[in-house]
C-alpha cells in the first residue's frame, strides 16, 4: 500500500500547527460533486458499478479525532471528512494529504454538505446546547457565514437546491440558505434521533413519540403526521412512493408517502441506527445485534438473512455485486446482496466508522481513531 509514513505525534504537531484555512484552486466546467450524506436528498447508497475481488490500497491517512457514522463529501479530486474534534478537512484524493482544515472548538457530528464552492457544516457545543452553521468559500479560501442555533445537531443535512434543512437534537427544524440565510425554524414535538430525508418538496422527520411528520418544504407547515410503535433511531429513505425507517425495538417500516398508511414491518429483533439502502427492489438494513436483511420492496417479504456476530450501526453501501458493511467490531464486510453469502472481509486495526463511498475508481473508509484508507475498486 501507497501508505503515507508519518507517525501520530508528528502528524499531531503538524495538526496542531496547522492553521485553519481550506483554498482549492478553481476550474472551468461541471465539477463532480457529492453533496450531502447519501448523495441526494432522498438518500441513495446504491452504486452501479462492479468491484474487483481483489481491492488494491492506494493510501491511507489519519486525521485529529475519531469519526461519528457519517461520511466523506467530495468536490472534484477533493474530500470533505468532519470528525469529532471539530474539524472539516479537505483532502486530495489521489494521494490522501489534507490540503487544509477549519478547527473549531465544539464538536461536528454531520457530513459536510458541499454547495457550489461553499462546504456547510454545523458546530455543536455541548456544554452549552448550541450549535454554529458555518459556510465556508473554499475556492477564496475565507468563511462567509455564522449562525447560533439553540440545541445540538447530531443528524444529518439535507440540501435541496439552493436551501438547506436540519433538525437539533430537541426538535427544532430549521430551513436555510445555502449561504447562511434563516428563512424559517418548526419545533416538532420531541427528540430526534433520525436524520430526515425529502422527495423535493416534502421533507419527512421523525421524534421520540413515534412519529412520522409530513413536513412542508416551502413554509414549514405540518402536512400530516403517521404513527410508529416506538422511537425511530434509523435514518429515513425514500424509495419510490415508499418511505422506509427503523426504530429502536428492530422494526423496519415501509410507509406510503402519498397517503401515509402502512405497506409492510419486518422485524429484525434488535435497534436500527443505520439508514435502510436499497438496490434492484431489495431493502437492506443492519441491527446492533450484527443481523443483516434484505427484504422485497413491495411486499417486506424476507429475501435471506445473516447473523455475523458484529455490531452494525453504520449505513452501508452497495453495488451491483457487494453489499458493502462497516462493522464496529473492527472490519469491513462484503456480501452478496443476491443470497446474502459472506464474500470478502477487510481487518482493520480499529472500529470501522464512516458510511462507505466510492469516488471515481476509488473506495473510500474510515476507522477509529480518525484513519481514513482508500482502496482502487477497478
Amino acid at each position: 500500500m501507497k501508505r503515507l509514513l508519518v507517525s501520530l505525534p508528528l502528524l499531531m504537531i503538524i495538526a496542531g500547527c496547522s492553521t485553519s484555512h481550506i483554498k482549492i484552486a478553481g476550474k472551468t466546467g461541471e465539477p463532480d460533486i457529492y453533496t450531502m450524506f447519501g448523495k441526494i436528498s432522498s438518500r441513495d447508497f446504491y452504486v452501479p458499478v462492479t468491484l474487483i475481488d481483489s481491492l488494491v490500497p492506494k493510501w491511507e491517512w489519519e486525521i485529529n479525532g475519531s469519526f461519528p457514522q457519517s461520511s466523506i463529501t467530495y468536490f472534484r479530486e477533493y474530500l470533505f471528512i468532519n470528525d469529532l474534534s471539530g474539524r472539516v478537512y479537505c483532502l486530495n484524493s489521489s494521494t490522501g494529504k489534507i490540503t487544509g482544515q477549519l478547527k473549531h472548538k465544539g464538536t461536528i457530528y454531520t457530513t459536510p454538505v458541499i454547495s457550489r464552492y461553499n462546504v456547510i457544516y454545523i458546530e455543536s457545543i455541548n456544554d452549552d446546547d448550541i450549535s454554529y452553521l458555518r459556510v465556508y468559500n473554499f475556492i477564496e479560501g475565507k468563511a462567509i457565514a455564522e449562525t447560533e442555533i439553540k440545541g445540538r445537531v447530531i443528524t444529518e443535512i439535507i440540501k435541496q437546491g439552493s436551501e438547506i434543512f436540519f433538525v437539533t437534537e430537541k426538535g427544532l427544524l430549521y430551513k436555510f440558505s445555502s449561504i447562511g440565510d434563516q428563512y424559517w425554524v418548526k419545533d416538532i414535538g420531541g427528540e430526534v434521533h433520525s436524520s430526515p430525508a425529502s422527495d423535493g418538496s416534502i421533507i419527512y422527520v421523525a421524534n421520540s413519540h413515534g412519529e412520522l411528520l409530513k413536513i412542508d418544504m416551502m413554509n414549514g407547515s405540518i402536512l400530516d403526521t403517521i404513527k410508529t410503535e416506538a422511537d425511530i433511531t434509523s435514518g429515513l429513505t425514500i424509495i419510490g412512493s415508499s418511505i422506509i425507517m427503523g426504530d429502536k425495538k428492530g422494526f423496519l417500516y415501509s410507509f406510503d408517502i402519498d397517503n401515509g398508511k402502512l405497506n409492510w414491518k419486518y422485524d429484525t429483533g434488535s435497534k436500527i441506527t443505520a439508514v435502510p439502502v436499497s438496490a434492484k427492489n431489495k431493502i437492506y438494513t443492519v441491527n446492533l445485534a450484527g443481523d443483516i436483511a434484505a427484504v422485497d420492496n413491495d411486499s417486506g417479504k424476507e429475501k435471506w438473512r445473516i447473523k455475523t456476530g458484529g455490531l452494525l450501526n453504520s449505513t452501508p453501501l452497495v453495488t451491483d455485486n457487494f453489499l458493502i458493511v462497516p462493522d464496529l467490531s473492527k472490519r469491513i464486510l462484503f456480501i452478496d446482496p443476491e443470497d446474502g453469502t459472506e464474500k470478502k472481509t477487510i481487518e482493520l486495526p480499529d472500529r470501522a466508522k464512516l458510511s462507505p463511498v466510492i469516488i471515481g475508481n476509488l473506495l473510500i473508509i474510515g476507522f477509529d481513531r480518525g484513519v481514513i484508507r482508500a482502496y482502487e475498486i477497478f
